[in-house]
């Protein structure tokens, strides 16, 4: 009896001690300058909520670390002597993994009067320090709450004002009225075909998912009209998409399965000790696992693999690696019964394949604690076909259409941002691109016996573009702030030139008001099918009617 009382005394205690047993993990990041990206050392980190309370200091490198935060949302802010202070609000603390957060803040041009000072948390001030209306930043954390968003940046933004999104089955984006292709997306700070799967199937610019995975997502940009002189070959709007580095003090690997498909991942340091660091993702749909119960229609059918590799060096800089790749397939097969076939298309076995990759190699290093140097060079193919066939009865499928198109995108960056003193700053660059494309397109009539052809074209051409960029940032006194810049571009195929003033004008007053204003002249080169068009002007003669076509 002795026993039994003594063993379950020990059973009740233990049982406390793991219910008292609060889940915890760490908060860790760095702080830096906006606009070089400088360390910030000596900034005071404060993250609070209704339960729990606490604060730290970065160290020499900017570097900051809170161990022991229980599990839950809080509010996070970064201060530094002679910066405008930032936060984030309703960030998530798992038990899953360290939360890593890197704070960028923008030197204050007002003079300090007081000790007291309120972070801001909002979410239309951008990462990038020349934009000043029409612009605001996301986390991931948005793009996993909004609902119905599957972690894809593209149907987020669709709550945006001025944005209205597509159908539910895809995530194009229409801007101010403009169509979803006239959106650029870059990814790392370089301009990429766009990054979704089945881009184009359904709406040119927009795809049914993102290729991205929200396991790399990091905050990011989105702009959507008179954004600043570095974007350039963009109309209505523009994604800027940043990668984070993997967790280089811990690796760990983890299986999720949601909505979109089965994802595999991992991060950590290469060496323990160092701080290179890799992070990569899998995932496979979830509508290709589940295709068997679903019952019979069009499955968008994917996979797709993104990673990041980052090592520092010392003084010689950052270097990292990174890529996104995508393997799309959808169809259906027709009807066996001829007896219920009510159209050609209930006759129709439909195929569409797809594939994507791209990816780069950027380097960015610190010079003198005022200016920042930033060059990448990127590679991107896409290609896609799609194929129509007819089921005749005794003979079999006969295809009637096939369509295929590929292309490709080389191009290097540079970019360098000085800032003169704490009120001008300037951002300059270059871009050099080269594209090409390859299409082969035939067609026939189902409604004619034998289905002869009465298209068969094919054509490719390659060609590139310059481009160059200059910003200033000047806060002449007190609450104002004004932007000033230009972009040009040089389209080698036909020689045009363009030539996009960009303006903006901010002033606060009252603490939290602003009154902006802004201005951005903007061209887009088409998808150069539409500039290699050929028509049969006479026996004989063909012409390209639309090579002189400038950007529009």
């Amino acid at each position: 009896m002795k026993i039994h009382s003594v063993l379950f005394l020990f059973l009740v205690v233990c049982w406390n001690a793991i219910m008292a047993q609060v889940p915890s993990q760490i908060i860790r990041g760095t702080v830096v300058d906006r606009s070089t990206g400088v360390s910030l050392p000596g900034a005071t980190i404060h993250i609070y909520s209704s339960e729990y309370s606490h604060g730290t200091v970065s160290n020499t490198e900017g570097i900051f670390r809170i161990s022991g935060v229980p599990v839950g949302r809080y509010t996070i802010e970064a201060r530094f002597v002679g910066y405008e202070p930032l936060g984030y609000a309703e960030v998530l603390v798992s038990s899953a993994r360290p939360v890593v957060l890197e704070f960028r803040l923008l030197e204050s041009v007002s003079e300090i009067e007081s000790v007291e000072v309120k972070a801001q948390i909002r979410k239309d001030i951008p990462l990038n320090q020349m934009a000043t209306l029409s612009a605001r930043t996301f986390t991931v954390e948005e793009t996993r709450r909004y609902a119905g968003g599957f972690d894809d940046p593209g149907r987020m933004a669709a709550s945006y004002a001025g944005v209205a999104g597509g159908s539910p089955n895809d995530n194009a984006l229409s801007i101010r009225g403009n169509a979803p292709k006239a959106l650029s997306w870059r990814v790392e700070g370089v301009t990429v075909p766009n990054p979704n799967h089945f881009a184009g199937m359904l709406v040119e610019g927009g795809g049914i998912v993102s290729l991205l995975s929200g396991q790399l997502l990091n905050n990011s940009d989105f702009y959507t009209g008179a954004f600043p002189a570095e974007y350039g070959n963009a109309l209505s709007g523009v994604f800027d998409m940043n990668l984070r580095a993997g967790n280089n003090e811990k690796r760990g690997w983890g299986l999720q399965i949601g909505t979109l498909g089965a994802e595999v991942f991992g991060e950590g340091p290469f060496v323990k000790g160092k701080k290179g660091s890799y992070l990569i993702n899998y995932r496979y749909a979830t509508t290709a696992l589940l295709k068997d119960l679903i019952p019979e229609g069009q499955l968008p059918i994917y996979q797709d693999l993104n990673f990041k590799l980052w090592f520092p060096a010392g003084k010689a800089g950052i270097f990292s690696v990174w890529g996104l790749a995508g393997i799309d397939l959808n169809g259906s097969d027709p009807v066996a019964d001829s007896s219920e076939w009510e159209s050609t298309w209930d006759r129709t076995k439909y195929t569409w394949k797809g594939r994507i990759a791209m990816g780069g190699v950027k380097h960015k290093i610190i010079l003198s604690g005022k200016t920042a140097i930033s060059t990448s060079i990127t590679a991107a193919m896409n290609q896609f076909s799609q194929t129509l066939e007819l089921l005749v009865p005794g003979t079999g499928l006969i295809e009637y259409e096939y369509l295929r198109n590929f292309t490709t995108n080389l191009s290097f960056r540079s970019v360098m941002t000085h800032r003169f003193s704490r009120r001008l700053s300037n951002r300059s660059g270059f871009v050099i691109g080269r594209s090409g494309y390859d299409i082969k397109a035939r067609a026939s009539d189902p409604d004619i016996p034998g289905l002869p052809l009465i298209q068969d074209n094919s054509g490719n051409g390659i060609t590139g573009h310059l481009q160059g960029f200059t910003q200033f940032r000047w806060a002449p006194g007190g609450n104002l702030i004004l932007t000033g810049g230009l972009n040009s571009m040089v389209f080698l195929l036909n020689n045009s030139v363009t030539i996009e003033p960009r303006f903006g004008i901010d002033y606060r007053f009252l603490n939290e008001n602003r009154i902006s204003a802004a201005y951005g002249n903007h061209g887009q080169i088409e998808p150069l099918p539409a500039y290699f068009y050929s028509l049969e002007t006479a026996p004989g003669v063909i012409s390209n009617p639309n090579l002189s076509l400038s950007p529009t």
